[in-house]
C-alpha cells in the first residue's frame, strides 16, 4: 500500500513567560533582525530572511523591512467560494496581546528555535474574537510552522468569515522582481497548476538561485498572485482569475474560506513556510510533507492527516505511559490491555486530501497519547502513529483553557493584568515581592505595614500628616503652614515654623528665642542671641554698636559707654573727667596743676617715667656685663639714689660709666634731673687663635667682633684675614693681633707649632686606579672634605668627596705624571701639594 503523508506540529502545554528571548533564528531562517522579538502586534512575523551557505550571508525575502500580512473578512453575502463581500479587516491590532515563550529555546547565541504563540482578541464588526497564531521553527530546518487559530467570543455567528495571509511586496535574494508560480504540493513535490481555476496550495517565489514557498495542507485554502505594492491587491482578486506565474513586482498570499463561526466555535489553519537555495527547495518540501498537525485545548485535541490513497483513519487517546495498541485494537476503539481509553473515533479519508479529527471529552492539564492508523480499501493498515499530548488547564472551571481564557482565575482581572492568574484571591503584587497584596502585610515593602501607611502602594511615602493626598516625601510642605519644609525647623508641627535657637522648641512656644539668657519680654533683639540691649536706641545693639551711648566717642575709647555725658576716667578712680576735680589723680587739682604750668591729664608732664614731683635715674649695663641693685630707680627731687654695681662677665672687665666715672660702684648725691648712666665692659684677652686641619691657623671671635687682622711668624707679619694658611706647612711661633670695631687692638698669644700636623694624602706616589686616604692628626668625623686634582697647565681634572669616617676616595686611572691636589675642608682649602701618579 501507499503510505501516508503526515503534518506535525506538536503545541504542548504552555505557560506565559516573561524572561525569556522571542527571536525565532536558526541556523537556516530567522525573523526580524538579529535578537529582536520576532512576532508584531498584529500577532505577524516580522521580515523573513534565509541564510545561504554558499555566500555565508542573509538575504531578505520581503521587499525593504516589510513583515508578512494577515487579513480577515466578515458578513455579506457568503454564497460564493471567494467574495469580499462584507468588511475585511487588514492587520487588525491584537488587543491583550501575550506571547508564549514555555516551548521556545533562546540559544546563549542570541537565536532561538521551538514554538512562540502570539495570543489575543481582535474586534471586527462588533464581533469579539480570540486569535492564536502559533510559531513554530525547528532547531536545524528551513522550514517554520505556522498555526492560525480564531474563536467566535462574541455572541452572534459570524458569517462569511474569510481570512488571507501573504506578502505586500516580494523579494528574494538580491531581487524584486523574481517570479511567482502557483501550485499545489502532494508526494511528487511542487507542481504548478495547469489552470488558473484549479485550487492551489501553494506558491513558489524564486530569483537565479533562490526560492520560498507558501504551502497551507488546509482544504480549503487557495493562492493568489497580484500586483505589488499593496496587500489590498492580494485581497481584492479572486484566486480563481488570478495568474498561475508572474515575473514581475508582485504581492502573493493565500485565502481561505470558512463556514460560518457560531459562538465559541473554533477554526484551525496550518500554513508552512521554507526557503533555502535554488537546489535545496525539494528537500526542504520533504521535510515538510513528513509532519502531521497537533494541537490541544483544555478538554480537545485537534490533528489533521493526509493519505496518498482513499482509506479510513481510526485513532484512540490513552493516558501517556499505556501500552501500545495493535491496528486492530485502534479500529476497535475500545478499551484494551487494562487500558481504559479517553477516546476513539474514525474517519473516512480522500487521496491526498488533509483531513482534520477533533478529540473531545478530555480531562484539561493531563498527558495523553494519540495512536492513529489507515485502512486502506485492500484492506491493509498503515503505519501506526504514535503522538504525545497535553491538553490545557482550565484553573476557573469555566470550560475555557488556561491558555486560551482571558482570565485563567476568572477573579475579573484579565491574565495580562494579573500578577496571580492563577489565584482568584490575588490579582496584585505591588511590590513584586511573591506576596500577592491582599495577603500581605506591606504591598510596597517600604518597612511599613499596610495599617500603618497612608501610601500602602507608593514605597516612596508612607506618611500624608497634613491629609492633602500628597506623601510628606513629595509634599514640599507636610504641615500646610505655609512655609515649606526647606524653611520650616517643625515641618510636621502646623503650629510652628521656626527655631532660632535650635533649642528644639518652636519660637511661638519658647520664652527665649534666641537662647541668650534674656527672655523674649526683656530682649530688644529676641532673635539675636548677640544682642539684648540697644542702650542709645539706634536699632544696633549694644554688643555690635561701635558707640552705645551715641556720645561721638567709639565704645573702646569710651570709659564710660553707656554714659553720654562721661566718655574719659584719665585717673581711672570711676569718676569721669567731666565731674572729677582732679583728673590723673596726682594730688593735685586740675586748678592746681594748671597754674603751676603742669598737664592736669598727665601725672608725668615731662615724660620722664617720673610723676613731675620725682626724677627718674636708670642705670644702664652695656654688652658683657649687668648691674647689681636697682637699675630703675624713681626718688623725689633733691634725694639721692641707692648703690649699684657694674659686674663684667667673664673674660671681661669693667671699663667706665658713662659720665666718665671709672668706679664700678656708683651712688647719684641729690638727684636732680633725669639721668641715663651706661657701663662699659672690654675683654680681658679677647683673641683667640685656633689651629685647623694642621696648615690653617684661624681667629675665633666669638668674644668680640673685629675688623681687621695682622698674623705674624717668628715676629714677622705674613698675612692678613681672619684665617693664615701657609703652603707646605706651619712651623714656629704665631700670633695676630685684631682690631675691632672701636678702634682697639687686641693681640692673641703666641702659638708654637712643630711642623707635625699637617694634613696630607697616601699613598704618594699613588698606583693607577687606587684609593687614596687622608691624614690627620685632628677629628674630621663631622667635617665637610673635598678633594680636587689639577694637571700641571692647572686644569681641574677631577672633584670628589672624601668619607670624613674612612678618610678614602676613589681616584679614576689617569696618564701617569705629577699632578696637584687640593684638600678643602669646611670650604677653606687647607692644603695644596704634588702628587705623583704611576
Amino acid at each position: 500500500m501507499k503510505n501516508i503523508i503526515l503534518l506535525l506540529i506538536c503545541l504542548p502545554f504552555l505557560f506565559i513567560s516573561k524572561s525569556k528571548g522571542q527571536h525565532l533564528q536558526n541556523d537556516a531562517l530567522r525573523f526580524g533582525n538579529d535578537g529582536e522579538a520576532s512576532i508584531n502586534q498584529y500577532g505577524n512575523l516580522l521580515q523573513p530572511f534565509y541564510y545561504n551557505t554558499t555566500n555565508d550571508q542573509w538575504y531578505k525575502l520581503t521587499y525593504s523591512n516589510y513583515p508578512l500580512d494577515i487579513a480577515y473578512g466578515l458578513g455579506g453575502d457568503g454564497t460564493e467560494e471567494w467574495n469580499i463581500n462584507g468588511n475585511t479587516f487588514e492587520n487588525p491590532t491584537i488587543q491583550n496581546q501575550q506571547i508564549i515563550t514555555s516551548a521556545f529555546n533562546q540559544t546563549p547565541e542570541g537565536k532561538g528555535y521551538g514554538t512562540l504563540t502570539s495570543t489575543g482578541e481582535i474586534e471586527l464588526n462588533g464581533h469579539n474574537f480570540l486569535v492564536e497564531q502559533s510559531y513554530t521553527l525547528p532547531q536545524g530546518d528551513a522550514f517554520i510552522g505556522i498555526q492560525v487559530k480564531v474563536t467566535n467570543n462574541g455572541d452572534a455567528t459570524a458569517e462569511n468569515f474569510r481570512l488571507w495571509i501573504g506578502n505586500r511586496d516580494d523579494w528574494v535574494g538580491n531581487t524584486d522582481i523574481p517570479t511567482e508560480v502557483r501550485g499545489n504540493i502532494s508526494e511528487a513535490g511542487f507542481q504548478a497548476i495547469p489552470s488558473p481555476d484549479t485550487p492551489s496550495n501553494a506558491i513558489q517565489v524564486f530569483s537565479g538561485s533562490e526560492s520560498l514557498v507558501f504551502y497551507s495542507p488546509y482544504n480549503r485554502a487557495n493562492t493568489i498572485i497580484q500586483s505589488c505594492c499593496s496587500f489590498s491587491n492580494v485581497i481584492n482578486q479572486s484566486p480563481s482569475t488570478s495568474r498561475i506565474a508572474e515575473g514581475n513586482d508582485n504581492s502573493y498570499g493565500f485565502y481561505a474560506r470558512f463556514d460560518d463561526l457560531a459562538v465559541g466555535e473554533t477554526v484551525v489553519m496550518d500554513w508552512y513556510y521554507l526557503a533555502g537555495e535554488l537546489d535545496e527547495i525539494d528537500a526542504i518540501l520533504e521535510q515538510v510533507i513528513s509532519t502531521v498537525s497537533l494541537s490541544a485545548i483544555h478538554d480537545e485535541a485537534y490533528f489533521n492527516v493526509r493519505n496518498s490513497e482513499n482509506a479510513t483513519g481510526y485513532w484512540v487517546i490513552v493516558p501517556e505511559g499505556s501500552p501500545s495498541p495493535s491496528a486492530t485494537e485502534i479500529k476497535a476503539g475500545i478499551d484494551y490491555q487494562n487500558v481504559t481509553i479517553a477516546n476513539s473515533g474514525s474517519q473516512a479519508m480522500t487521496a491526498d486530501e488533509t483531513i482534520y479529527f477533533t478529540i473531545t471529552e478530555l480531562e484539561p492539564g493531563t498527558d495523553y497519547t494519540i495512536y492513529f492508523v489507515a485502512e486502506t480499501n485492500e484492506p491493509a493498515f498503515s503505519e501506526i502513529i504514535s503522538m504525545d499530548i497535553t491538553t490545557d488547564l482550565d484553573t476557573d472551571g469555566d470550560d475555557i483553557g488556561d491558555r486560551l481564557d482571558p482570565d485563567d482565575d476568572n477573579d475579573g482581572t484579565p491574565d495580562v493584568e494579573d500578577d496571580f492568574p492563577l489565584d482568584p484571591a490575588e490579582d496584585n503584587d505591588h511590590d513584586n515581592d511573591g506576596t500577592g497584596d491582599n495577603a500581605d502585610p506591606d504591598d510596597d515593602n517600604d518597612g511599613t505595614p499596610d495599617t500603618e501607611d497612608d501610601f500602602p502602594f507608593d514605597p516612596a511615602e508612607d506618611n500624608d500628616h497634613d491629609e492633602d493626598g500628597t506623601g510628606d516625601n513629595a509634599d514640599t510642605d507636610d504641615d500646610n503652614d505655609g512655609t515649606p519644609d526647606t524653611e520650616d525647623d517643625f515641618p510636621l508641627d502646623p503650629a510652628e515654623d521656626n527655631d532660632n535657637d535650635d533649642d528644639g522648641i518652636g519660637d511661638n512656644a519658647d520664652p527665649d528665642d534666641d537662647n541668650d539668657g534674656t527672655s523674649d519680654t526683656e530682649d530688644a533683639f529676641p532673635f539675636d542671641p548677640f544682642e539684648d540691649n540697644d542702650h542709645d536706641e539706634d536699632g544696633t545693639g549694644d554688643n555690635a554698636d561701635t558707640d552705645d551711648d551715641n556720645d561721638g566717642t567709639p565704645d573702646t575709647e569710651d570709659a564710660f559707654p553707656f554714659d553720654e555725658n562721661e566718655s574719659l576716667d584719665t585717673d581711672g578712680d570711676g569718676i569721669g573727667n567731666n565731674a572729677d576735680p582732679d583728673d590723673d589723680n596726682d594730688g593735685l587739682t586740675d586748678e592746681e596743676e594748671i597754674a603751676l604750668n603742669l598737664d592736669p591729664l598727665d601725672r608725668d608732664t615731662d615724660d620722664d617715667g617720673a610723676e613731675d614731683n620725682q626724677v627718674k635715674i636708670n642705670f644702664v649695663a652695656g654688652t658683657h656685663g649687668s648691674i647689681q641693685g636697682d637699675a630703675n630707680q624713681i626718688i623725689t627731687k633733691g634725694e639721692s639714689t641707692t648703690e649699684v654695681v657694674a659686674i663684667a662677665e667673664e673674660g671681661y672687665e669693667f671699663k667706665e660709666w658713662s659720665d666718665g666715672d671709672q668706679n664700678a660702684t656708683k651712688v647719684i648725691e641729690e638727684a636732680s634731673e633725669y639721668l641715663n648712666l651706661l657701663a662699659t665692659f672690654r675683654p680681658i684677652r679677647p683673641v683667640k687663635v685656633i689651629q685647623k686641619w694642621g696648615d690653617l691657623l684661624l681667629v675665633d671671635n666669638s668674644a668680640l667682633d673685629f675688623v681687621s687682622y695682622r698674623w705674624f711668624e717668628n715676629n714677622i707679619e705674613v698675612g692678613q684675614g681672619q684665617y693664615f694658611y701657609k703652603a707646605g706647612g706651619l712651623k714656629g711661633e704665631y700670633f695676630v693681633v685684631a682690631m675691632s670695631e672701636d678702634g682697639e687692638a687686641y693681640s692673641s698669644e703666641i702659638l708654637t707649632i712643630d711642623g707635625n700636623q699637617r694634613v696630607s694624602v697616601y699613598p704618594n706616589p699613588l698606583p693607577k686606579g687606587r684609593s687614596l686616604s687622608i691624614q690627620s692628626s685632628q677629628d674630621m668625623s663631622n667635617a665637610a672634605i673635598k678633594f680636587k686634582l689639577f694637571d700641571q697647565l692647572g686644569n681641574m681634572r677631577f672633584e670628589g668627596t672624601i668619607n670624613p669616617k674612612s678618610k678614602k676616595i676613589n681616584i679614576p686611572e689617569f696618564q701617569a705624571g705629577i699632578y696637584q691636589y687640593h684638600i678643602i675642608i669646611d670650604g677653606i682649602t687647607v692644603s695644596q701639594e704634588k702628587i705623583i701618579i704611576y
